[in-house]
């Protein structure tokens, strides 16, 4: 999982430097390398392709939505982080840097909580049960998987 923020601030100058306060934040969050590889020796288009191509396609629909799921509790994170974001520096630069560096730490936690989620129902997904499903499905194909494995 990935994001990107966008801090916009209102800045003002004083005897004591620079004074800026968040007026807008914009976080996205995307997941990266949704791709589902399957091992080249099960056929493809075949009985057990399909089982694990389903059985992956699962994993990617979990992660879609830990991501969905996401949006509304970040979003009130990073609400109540903006309302009290503020700092002094000696230069707007610096303020700006502040102000991100607050955005990242407020981030990293909630990145954290939402791929634990993610890695939970994933753990479910790969459970022993679906695996000895999967291995006792398609019997034809896994006959020949397993000669395809032995012979190479």
């Amino acid at each position: 999982m990935e994001w990107q923020g966008e801090v916009q601030l209102s800045v003002a100058t004083d005897p004591q430097g620079i004074c800026a306060v968040v007026t807008r934040v914009r976080v996205t969050l995307a997941h990266v390398g949704h791709r589902i590889l399957i091992a080249r020796e099960i056929p493809q288009g075949g009985c057990l392709y399909q089982e694990v191509e389903t059985h992956e396609r699962r994993h990617v629909a979990a992660n879609r939505r830990a991501l969905r799921e996401a949006v509304a509790p970040v979003g009130r994170a990073l609400e109540a982080w903006a309302a009290n974001a503020e700092t002094r520096a000696a230069t707007a630069e610096a303020a700006r840097e502040a102000l991100v560096s607050g955005l990242q730490a407020t981030m990293t936690p909630l990145i954290a909580a939402v791929q634990e989620r993610r890695d939970v129902a994933n753990r479910a997904i790969d459970s022993p049960e679906e695996y000895r499903r999967i291995a006792q499905s398609c019997g034809v194909d896994q006959l020949r998987l397993q000669d395809r494995l032995r012979n190479p």
